[in-house]
């Protein structure tokens, strides 16, 4: 979702959910534009362009805390200048890379970081404790695929939240109801706010 953008509209879907703006907090939906929802790297400079795979271009589900994060982020950029589509930039307001995303926040967030006091020529950075010592960004599926076992949401939800498809007979007629899709948001709303307000 690096490549998230506020500018986009997904379009020509059978299925008319699948089609509309893809930050659709009214909605509750994400969307991955197929021809430019993923943010890629050619010939040295960042631009939007397609997706891995074809099933990866979907519509998604989300509870209010992201898109309170996306106003957030839409927010935080620059007020003057060039403003880009992009919801998630560096601290510095550039695009999101990989490789510095990797080093400078998720490695530290995870393994955690000792003070480095101020000195001549450095502003110094505080320290933390490690949260979850070499976890890695793809984790985070792990993750919330055990959240969602826990929460007693059935597989073949899971399996279709997560892009996966089902072979054979329960590939073919496994279909996703909508009050399915609403426990899901509801718990991973419920552990938020859980996580957060302790």
């Amino acid at each position: 979702m690096v490549g998230l953008r506020e500018d986009l509209v997904v379009e020509g879907n059978r299925d008319p959910d699948d089609n509309g703006p893809c930050i659709d907090r009214e909605a509750g939906v994400l969307r991955l534009h197929p021809k430019l929802g993923c943010l890629i790297e050619a010939d040295g400079h960042l631009t939007s362009g397609p997706p891995k795979t074809r099933g990866s271009a979907r519509t998604t589900r989300a509870p209010d805390f992201v898109f309170d994060m996306i106003d957030v982020r839409l927010d935080w950029r620059p007020k003057k200048g060039e403003r880009d589509p992009f919801v998630w930039h560096g601290p510095r307001g550039g695009l999101l890379r990989r490789s510095g995303f990797n080093r400078r926040a998720w490695r530290p967030a995870c393994d955690g970081r000792p003070v480095e006091p101020k000195r001549r020529g450095t502003p110094g950075h505080p320290g933390w404790e490690p949260l979850v010592p070499g976890m890695k960004v793809h984790g985070i599926r792990h993750s919330h695929k055990a959240a969602l076992e826990a929460a007693g949401i059935p597989d073949s939800a899971i399996e279709a939240r997560l892009g996966h498809a089902p072979g054979g007979i329960s590939g073919l007629y496994s279909h996703v109801l909508r009050e399915t899709e609403d426990r899901i948001v509801k718990a991973l709303q419920a552990r938020y706010e859980a996580a957060t307000a302790a």
